[in-house]
C-alpha cells in the first residue's frame, strides 16, 4: 500500500511538472522520455535477422548486424547508425525500432555500442570508431556486401559521433579508409559545434576544458575542411531542450561555407529533442525528411536546402 502511494504521489508531480514546466529547457526533455520510451516500446520489432559482434574487449565494444528477415538488402548502400544517450546511456538494443524501419526500407543496418562517460571520454571514443569502422568493414566483405558504400548516421550524441567518424580524417585513416567510403551523413539532434553549447557536466566529462586539445577532439566543427563535399543531413527541433539549436546552426553555417556539395539543414518547428529521434513512427514529421533524404541518395537529387 505504501509503494502505491508513493508512485501515485510521483505520477501525480510528474503529470503536474508535465503541464506546467515550458518547452526548450532540460526539465522538459527529461519528462517527456518516458513516453517516448513507452512508444518505442510498442514499435513492432522482429522482422529481421540480427547478429551481435564484439570489437574490442570491453563488453560495451560491440555492434549489433541488422539485415531482411527473409531475403536479401536491397538497397545499394548499407547504414551505419550510432545511438544516442549523452555518450552515457542507451544501447543499441533501445533504438532496435530504428533499425527496423531502415530494414523494413531494404538496408542492412550496422548499429554499434560504445564505451561511455564517466569512466571513458572522446578519446576513447575515437578509438571505437575507428574499430567500429573495421569490424563493420570486415563484416561487409563476409556477408556480400563489401562493394557497397555507407550511409552514415546518428542520433543526439550518436550524431556528435557520427559527425566526428565522417569530419575527423584522422579517425578513417586509423582505420584504414577515406571519407569517399561515405555516400552520405545524417545528423539528428546532434551537438555539433560544442562551443556554442552550454556547459553541462558530461560535456565537461566528454571533451574537457573549452580550451583544451581534447575539447577541439570532441567537436565536429573543428574537423570541417575546405571543399567538404559528402551530402548531408542535419535535423533539428527549435524548441530542443538538450542541444541548443544555435549549435546547430553554427554547425550548418560552417559547414555551408565550405560545403561544394549538397547539404540540408531541416527544421522541426517547435520540435523538441526525441523529435528528432522519433523518425522511426509512422506520419511523423522527421520521418518524411529522412526517408526522402535516403531516397534521394540513391536517385543523386539532392538540394542545397533549409527547411
Amino acid at each position: 500500500m505504501i509503494a502505491l502511494k508513493i508512485f501515485l504521489l510521483v505520477l501525480l508531480v510528474w503529470l503536474v511538472l508535465l503541464t506546467l514546466v515550458p518547452k526548450g529547457n532540460f526539465l522538459y526533455e527529461m519528462l517527456r522520455i518516458p513516453l517516448w520510451l513507452v512508444r518505442l516500446k510498442r514499435f513492432p520489432t522482429g522482422n529481421f535477422r540480427k547478429s551481435k559482434h564484439s570489437y574490442g574487449r570491453h563488453f560495451r565494444q560491440y555492434l549489433l548486424f541488422f539485415q531482411p528477415k527473409d531475403s536479401s538488402p536491397t538497397r545499394q548502400h548499407v547504414v551505419v547508425y550510432i545511438h544516442g544517450g549523452g555518450w552515457q546511456f542507451a544501447s543499441p538494443e533501445l533504438f532496435t525500432p530504428h533499425a527496423q524501419a531502415l530494414v523494413n526500407e531494404g538496408y542492412a543496418v550496422f548499429m554499434p555500442s560504445h564505451r561511455r562517460l564517466p569512466f571513458f571520454n572522446c578519446l576513447h571514443f575515437r578509438e571505437d570508431l575507428t574499430l567500429i569502422m573495421k569490424k563493420t568493414l570486415e563484416i561487409m566483405q563476409l556477408e556480400g556486401l563489401g562493394d557497397r558504400k555507407i550511409i552514415l548516421g546518428g542520433m543526439s550524441s550518436g550524431g556528435n559521433l557520427a559527425g566526428l567518424l565522417c569530419f575527423d580524417r584522422s579517425i578513417l585513416e586509423a582505420a584504414g579508409v577515406s571519407q569517399e567510403i561515405f555516400t552520405g551523413v545524417f545528423l539528428l539532434g546532434a551537438p555539433l559545434d560544442l562551443e556554442k553549447m552550454w556547459s553541462s557536466p558530461p560535456l565537461l566529462l566528454l571533451a574537457g576544458k573549452r580550451n583544451g586539445e581534447r575539447f577541439k577532439k570532441a567537436n565536429p566543427a573543428c574537423h570541417l575542411q575546405a571543399s567538404e563535399s559528402i551530402r548531408t543531413l542535419i535535423l533539428h527541433g527549435t524548441k530542443d531542450g538538450l542541444v541548443e539549436h544555435r549549435s546547430i546552426l553554427s554547425f550548418y553555417e560552417k559547414l555551408k561555407s565550405c560545403h561544394c556539395g549538397e547539404v540540408q539543414l531541416a527544421t522541426l518547428p517547435g520540435g523538441m529533442h526525441m523529435d528528432a529521434a522519433s523518425w522511426c513512427f509512422e506520419n511523423h514529421a522527421a520521418r518524411k525528411i529522412l526517408m526522402e533524404w535516403l531516397t534521394s541518395l540513391n536517385h543523386g537529387d539532392l538540394k542545397n536546402t533549409v527547411i
